[in-house]
């Protein structure tokens, strides 16, 4: 019977605690993103080792913490996250990782995966399963959120021409400029939270899907649910940025009446 799980606690990026639930699945464990919780088999899981089975489970959190679809991700985030704790024993968790093999497409082979896992703790960025580095895909990817926070709106990209116009824009000019803006963050807004329903759709189909070509058919669907997610994000954050701009035009020529 596996042992239960010590690590405190896992929060999907929704700030929602995420439930661990026994199933009869045909794998370790399983994050269901659509559901926000883990579902785990305890007679798979009892053949690993105490320290594995801790790892699954973050591993698992990862995928609805921070989250992700990429496994390689999930596994630094879960080497990361157990050392900065004192609760990983790196050498238990690679021995176990290189003994079980790989279980579906989109893990790496067992060995190439446990020799990741010190890489991870080193900072180095960890191999994919086509021989790629996963920083770039992650990074293209997002983390499907529609929130923007102050740094992305701080760090968009606004042509200078923009800048230039609204400083020599009259008091009228600029609330019409400030009344379209407004429109098109919410427009932003709306189109990001359908995307996301999207997502979430596709990222179902891909925790129910039964077979290899399936998988990867919905993985595939859910990477370019995110790219769109990401793509609406940058210009939800130029529109912030302008609106900023034309806000401070505005108090600017408030105060020299």
């Amino acid at each position: 019977m596996a042992q239960p799980i010590t690590f405190g606690g896992c929060v999907a990026a929704t700030g929602v605690p995420v439930a661990a639930i026994q199933a009869p699945i045909n794998d370790i464990a399983q994050a269901i993103p659509s559901q926000n919780i883990i579902r785990y088999n305890p007679k798979i899981l009892a053949v690993a080792q105490p320290a594995t089975r801790l790892f699954f489970y973050v591993h698992e959190c990862a995928h609805l913490a921070l989250p992700t679809s990429n496994e390689s991700v999930a596994d630094c985030w879960a080497a990361r996250t157990l050392d900065e704790r004192k609760l990983l024993d790196l050498r238990t968790v690679q021995a176990d990782l290189d003994s079980f093999g790989t279980t579906d497409w989109s893990h790496v082979p067992g060995r190439q995966r446990a020799i990741n896992l010190s890489g991870c703790l080193q900072g180095a960025p960890p191999r994919m399963p086509d021989g790629q580095s996963s920083t770039r895909r992650e990074t293209s990817a997002g983390n499907g959120s529609c929130n923007v926070s102050d740094s992305d709106v701080d760090s968009a990209e606004i042509p200078a021409h923009f800048r230039d116009e609204i400083g020599r824009e009259s008091v009228a000019l600029l609330k019409i400029d400030l009344a379209q803006l407004q429109e098109n963050i919410a427009d932003d807004r709306k189109r990001c939270s359908e995307q996301r329903q999207d997502l979430r759709k596709d990222q179902d189909r891909l925790d129910r899907s039964q077979n290899d070509r399936s998988r990867a058919s919905w993985q595939e669907s859910v990477e370019s649910d995110l790219e769109r997610i990401r793509k609406t994000k940058q210009s939800l954050a130029r529109d912030l940025s302008k609106l900023r701009m034309v806000r401070a035009a505005l108090a600017k020529l408030g105060q020299d009446r």
